[in-house]
């Protein structure tokens, strides 16, 4: 089409027809442009969300079982991507992109309490997509090597964390004469017989003298079950 353009325009001669053929090159090379941000956008894109999503459904998701942060992980990772991707060559750069994210994050989890490990994975998803729309068009390789890096440090360590089989759960214990450090081997007798689990160590807290309460951390050797993160533990406080 455009070399059509071209020679329909050199045929009818003059310098208004030069200009015209300049006006027609531009624009073929405007849209050459055009489709070459565009291939290069779609391949990161699907490596991002793969990537993201990867992570997400094979290890966050097995020990986390939250919906809502499986949604919020590849949502916000995406949005995250696609704007820092066409803010690349504007005068938006990557500190005004994470400010965005920081104050969106700040609106969104100042009231809630969330745990260490979803706002870990939180900022590591958007780190990944940080990586992944800041990366150099055409650097493919470049682009695989972080994407890889990310999947295979949060494997390790999810592997890592999965041997130690130790789990922990906030207790409200009613017996406080034994949670003097001289019959902390009672302590654990009693918690092991009520809790039917085997206790590797105790961590005593706040002590209510007037009802004879006190909130004690357990931890023990689990089977797999309890490996979960108890969303009782974060979400209700004990009267």
């Amino acid at each position: 089409m455009v070399l059509l353009d071209l020679l329909t325009i050199v045929l009818a001669g003059g310098k208004a027809a030069a200009d015209a053929a300049g006006s027609v090159l531009e624009t073929a090379a405007g849209r050459r442009e055009e489709l070459v941000t565009f291939f290069q956008f779609v391949p990161l894109l699907l490596v991002n969300t793969f990537s993201v999503w990867f992570i997400v459904q094979f290890l966050y998701y097995p020990k986390g079982r939250n919906r809502l942060y499986y949604f919020t992980y590849i949502m916000l990772s995406t949005a995250i991507f696609v704007l820092l991707f066409m803010a690349q060559g504007t005068k938006l750069q990557m500190g005004a992109a994470l400010g965005l994210f920081a104050v969106f994050g700040i609106l969104r989890y100042r009231t809630e309490q969330v745990s260490i490990r979803e706002m870990t994975y939180m900022f590591y998803l958007v780190a990944l997509s940080v990586a992944n729309g800041t990366s150099s068009k055409g650097d493919w390789e470049l682009v695989a090597v972080i994407n890889l890096i990310f999947i295979v440090v949060a494997a390790l360590m999810e592997l890592l964390l999965n041997r130690s089989r130790v789990a922990s759960k906030m207790v409200k214990y009613d017996n406080i004469e034994l949670i003097v450090p001289s019959r902390r081997g009672e302590l654990i007798a009693d918690l092991e017989k009520r809790l039917g689990v085997e206790i590797v160590a105790v961590e005593c807290g706040a002590v209510d003298f007037l009802l004879d309460a006190c909130l004690i951390n357990v931890h023990y050797r689990s089977k797999g079950v309890d490996l979960v993160p108890n969303t009782v533990n974060q979400n209700i406080r004990m009267k």
